[in-house]
């Protein structure tokens, strides 16, 4: 897959994103009660680990539906693209799968002018790596996509493992133009399919703090993630900063995202420096 074929790609997914009408805020979505929305995003990775240049795509998709104002389910899923390019040698590609997810949400006290919402659910173990050369580049992909989201989405990259999610979720207004919001979402990942390599049990703790900002067309914000690996040996901690900028069109935006870890094992003198970029849209049903 060359880069041109990268860019199309790229350039395809973000036009069946935008063709949505949008009244939601992203893959994080309230929808109105008896209301339904989509959104997705495209992630963009590029850089260079051991001579070896690789170029990754991420295509993700959610869904949420709202039954009333206090229950509601959500779908998410996607996949990878990977395009390696050595020095010396021949390039490859490979493709990966996403394990779904899908949460179902309780929301106590609707009207309250600050949300509090909870969640519990898991993901499939759809994501599998091929044996041999192939599966190595298929592997390099899923945790290139894994280190784009600077490891706050352990639940859809995890190969060969399903996993039990849970959040709570805390959103209410600074100003009549802002508004912050606050989330734990841990994941448990648990190999499904027994291989030596990925029989250990790993626990990830993403916690999420952020500030929006938004007149009638535009809008800025900034995330901090933090996510915590007690059970890892190397480092249990991954920070990391994630702005974005969105324009807004009526009932419908396009909006610009950047995941920038902050320091070790992603970033640092020792990390493989990943990031990501993202383009994203919604729609309301």
């Amino acid at each position: 897959m060359t880069r041109a074929k990268l860019t199309a790609l790229l350039g395809v997914c973000m036009l069946l994103l935008a063709s949505g009408r949008a009244r939601a805020d992203g893959i994080d979505l309230w929808p109105d009660t008896g209301r339904g929305a989509l959104a997705g995003r495209v992630g963009y990775y590029e850089g260079e680990q051991l001579s070896v240049v690789q170029r990754v795509v991420v295509p993700v998709f959610a869904g949420h539906h709202a039954f009333s104002e206090r229950w509601s389910i959500s779908a998410e899923g996607g996949f990878v693209f990977v395009h390696s390019d050595p020095e010396q040698g021949d390039s490859d590609h490979a493709f990966g799968v996403a394990n779904p997810a899908g949460l179902a949400f309780f929301t106590p006290w609707p009207q309250a002018r600050h949300q509090l919402r909870f969640g519990l659910g898991g993901s499939l173990p759809m994501s599998l790596i091929a044996r041999g050369p192939r599966g190595r580049l298929q592997r390099a992909g899923i945790s290139n996509a894994a280190g784009m989201e600077g490891l706050g989405r352990m639940e859809l990259w995890s190969p060969s493992r399903g996993a039990f999610l849970g959040t709570v979720q805390l959103r209410g207004p600074i100003s009549d133009l802002s508004q912050y919001e606050l989330q734990l979402r841990p994941a448990l990942p648990l190999a499904i399919v027994r291989r030596v390599d990925e029989n250990r049990t790993d626990l990830f703790v993403p916690i999420v703090a952020g500030v929006r900002s938004r007149n009638a067309r535009l809008e800025g914000g900034i995330r901090m993630i933090a996510v915590l690996t007690p059970t890892s040996n190397v480092d249990a901690l991954q920070l990391s900063l994630s702005p974005h900028v969105r324009l807004h069109e009526g009932d419908g935006w396009l909006g610009l995202r950047v995941v920038a870890p902050l320091d070790e094992p992603l970033s640092g003198r020792r990390g493989p420096r990943l990031w990501g970029l993202f383009l994203e849209s919604g729609g309301s049903l």
